[in-house]
């Protein structure tokens, strides 16, 4: 069924449902994301007994920006699991590719 179409409200209304939840459902997981790498960062540069962005950018110390790629791949590996644990609802695609 399309929007717009000549069906009954309560059609329409469960075309919006499908179409908000998946979106509201990848909105929580962005935002959930985005806290999730903001605070790997600090953490990471709250331990370091150095400064993080000194030592990358003024020193050129490529093996702490190897580590520091390190440590985003890695939440972002943690990411995408548990957007495809949630019943494939956020990816469903991916979800779907990952089953036997």
């Amino acid at each position: 069924m399309t929007l717009g179409s000549t069906g009954t409200l309560e059609e329409e209304i469960n075309v919006f449902a499908e179409v908000l939840q998946p979106l509201v459902t990848s909105l929580i997981f962005t935002v959930a994301g985005l806290i999730l790498f903001g605070s790997a960062i600090w953490l990471m540069a709250k331990l370091a007994p150095f400064s993080v962005r000194k030592e990358i950018e003024v020193d050129q110390n490529i093996a702490l920006a190897v580590i520091m790629g390190c440590v985003i791949l890695g939440i972002s590996i943690i990411l995408a699991a548990s957007l495809i644990d949630t019943g494939g609802a956020a990816l469903p695609a991916a979800a779907n590719q990952a089953a036997p």
